[in-house]
Order: structure tokens, then C-alpha cells, then sequence
């Protein structure tokens, strides 16, 4: 997967949600906690889980 430019905000708030539409298209849990290291390597860590708006 070739890493996609993200220029703000919203990009990104699209961008996390087209690859958790895509991974619960595909069957994979997206719920959890993970670390994750970029290319600079610095570290962060992500937490999914889902709410309930209503």
C-alpha cells in the first residue's frame, strides 16, 4: 500500500474511515488498541472502538 498525501483534517477523518469501512467489509475486528511507529520513527499508540451517537 503506497502512503496517501494528507493535507488536513478532514482528508485524514476520511482517509481512517475508508480503511475501517474497508476492514469491516473484509471481516477484521478494527476494534482494539495498537502502537504504531512512522517513518520518523516516532510512536503512537490507537485506540478503536465504537460509539453510539444517538
Amino acid at each position: 500500500m503506497s502512503p496517501r498525501e494528507i493535507s488536513d483534517e478532514e482528508e485524514f477523518q476520511g482517509a481512517l474511515a475508508r480503511l475501517i469501512r474497508e476492514a469491516e467489509v473484509t471481516g477484521d475486528d478494527v476494534e482494539g488498541g495498537w502502537a504504531c511507529r512512522d517513518a520518523s520513527d516516532s510512536e503512537w499508540g490507537i485506540e478503536i472502538y465504537e460509539v453510539n451517537l444517538d
